[in-house]
């Protein structure tokens, strides 16, 4: 992933199949494909900002709106185990946050 894992109403369906099925070129994304552009901004809540952001009560399936970025949403770890279950996958791997030195490894 770019950002992060889709809601579960932009990806109901194998997400696999799913990023198979977005068309390309995409040149609006954020009109074109709502999956490429979660894909792209979604970010996990991290502990570093649970201390600044609440979640909200009405978050949808561990999903609300990333006030960081002002697009994308915010995922909570639960809805990271969820989509990892529902796909059969064993982690994702994230490219948006630049690490100052190699890596960083976040576990749920």
């Amino acid at each position: 992933m770019h950002g992060g894992i889709p809601s579960p109403n932009i990806c109901p369906d194998d997400f696999i199949s799913s990023v198979n099925e977005i068309p390309v070129p995409l040149s609006e994304p954020e009109l074109e494909s709502a999956l490429a552009w979660e894909i792209m901004w979604n970010d996990p809540i991290s502990n570093e900002f649970n201390a600044s952001i609440q979640i909200p009560l009405g978050a949808n399936n561990g999903f609300f709106n990333n006030t960081r970025r002002s697009t994308g949403k915010f995922f909570t770890n639960e809805a990271l185990v969820a989509f990892l279950e529902k796909n059969n996958f064993t982690y994702v791997v994230r490219a948006h946050e630049v690490q100052q030195v190699g890596f960083k490894v976040r576990k749920s």
